[in-house]
């Protein structure tokens, strides 16, 4: 019976750590887009109105699982699923500040907050961050999308 007890033990203790290790495997715990308006934000009668020559400020915050192994993060935005019409940046991991193009990085402790520039008319847009480690592997794509 001690022998069964002890093999159901080890065989528990395999799949824990293998669950632990597998946490590892989505390091972004959320994502997502804030727009602001810039210019030409209200309409003739002040109410809020978006038109093709409203300029709006795009920050992408990331919230990360954890902040070792990371080399940088690549991001699109885009007006289509996937597309990267408007941005396709990669930012190299902890390099802060204006990182050229009207875009910015900066990170505290597991956010990392990305100024994507500024962009006119901008409705509706997908977005997408994939990381990439430090051994050049790259996670699966986070996609956020308005």
């Amino acid at each position: 019976m001690k022998k069964l007890i002890s093999a159901f033990i080890l065989i528990c203790l395999i799949f824990l750590c293998g669950n632990i290790k597998a946490q590892n495997t989505y390091p972004v715990l959320s994502t997502s887009v804030e727009t602001t308006c810039i210019t030409n934000c209200l309409g003739m009668d002040s109410i809020p109105y978006v038109s093709d020559s409203t300029s709006i400020r795009t920050v992408m915050t990331v919230q990360l699982f954890e902040v070792t192994g990371i080399f940088s993060l690549h991001v699109k935005l885009g007006t289509t699923s996937g597309g990267s019409n408007l941005l396709d940046k990669t930012f190299a991991f902890d390099v802060s500040g204006s990182v050229g193009n009207g875009c910015t990085y900066s990170r505290t402790d597991d956010i990392v907050t990305l100024g994507l520039g500024d962009y006119n008319g901008l409705t509706s847009y997908f977005s997408e961050v994939i990381l990439e480690r430090t051994d050049h592997s790259l996670t699966d794509a986070v996609v956020f999308n308005r």
